[in-house]
């Protein structure tokens, strides 16, 4: 999966001069432009490197492997890109809560 220069991983100098949890989080985001960009062309990449590409994002190693496990059977169902779409959809998902990115709501009830 070739990255074309303007998809190239330059942070800005205040980008540069923040956190790390920032830093990361502008990588995985350029990680998964790149990603959502290839998946729109998908016969000139190699799917598998791709999801596997994206996936080895994902700092926990049972989850990175599960993820992946769950693509390759997925793709025997319902074909490689629509199962690298799907589980990386669920990789996004998986990154929000573990960022804390999502609200949950229990309508007043603890």
């Amino acid at each position: 999966m070739q990255s074309s220069p303007a998809k190239s991983f330059t942070p800005t100098t205040d980008l540069m001069n923040a956190s790390p949890n920032t830093m990361f989080m502008f990588f995985l985001f350029h990680r998964w432009d790149v990603y959502l960009d290839a998946m729109m062309n998908p016969q000139n990449i190699d799917v598998d490197a791709a999801t596997a590409s994206l996936l080895s994002t994902c700092v926990d190693p049972e989850r990175r492997t599960k993820f992946y496990d769950d693509y390759l059977e997925m793709k025997k169902k319902r074909g490689a890109v629509t199962a690298s779409i799907l589980i990386s959809g669920d990789f996004f998902a998986y990154v929000a809560e573990a960022c804390e990115f999502v609200e949950k709501s229990f309508g007043g009830m603890a």
